[in-house]
């Protein structure tokens, strides 16, 4: 998770997903080289850089694929 112009939302498979409590929303683009603030902690971040691979809520299922990413 980070957060970008005040916008908390999940990165990943090159795409930003605004979260909001009732899920997360329609992709974002990101300028590029855009400064994102991570908030997901380290120890979840070495976790997934190391294989582990998170579940997310169903509402990123139509934007990601079983790798976490879609073309």
């Amino acid at each position: 998770m980070v957060r970008q112009d005040g916008i908390i939302g999940l990165l990943a498979g090159g795409r930003f997903l605004p979260w909001s409590f009732t899920g997360y929303l329609d992709p974002v683009a990101l300028r590029p080289a855009a400064a994102v603030e991570l908030l997901t902690p380290p120890a979840s971040v070495a976790a997934i850089a190391a294989g582990y691979r998170p579940v997310l809520h169903p509402s990123a299922a139509p934007w990601l694929d079983a790798d976490g990413a879609r073309g």
